[in-house]
């Protein structure tokens, strides 16, 4: 169980009842498309597959209630790298 990243653009989430995966790609100095997929036992019925992918973007999503601290963080990683100041 946990989070892990695989250099330099692939990253996951293995949780008890779900796993998630990204592959993140730069699309310039502020700007990064990520793609992200849900992975779910092949054999569950089809309305509980649902349920979970529906679950997952609830909480995973732009506006998920775990994304959205994350979301402020990367806006001030952004900032923060643009000052031109190295510590």
């Amino acid at each position: 169980m946990g989070n892990f990243t695989i250099f330099p653009n692939f990253s996951g989430l293995d949780r008890l009842d779900i796993f998630t995966f990204r592959v993140w790609h730069p699309m310039g100095p502020t700007r990064t498309l990520v793609y992200h997929w849900t992975v779910v036992p092949k054999n569950l019925p089809d309305d509980i597959k649902e349920g979970l992918r529906q679950r997952t973007n609830l909480a995973f999503g732009p506006a998920g209630t775990f994304e959205q601290d994350d979301a402020e963080n990367w806006v001030l990683c952004i900032e923060g790298m643009n000052t031109g100041m190295a510590w």
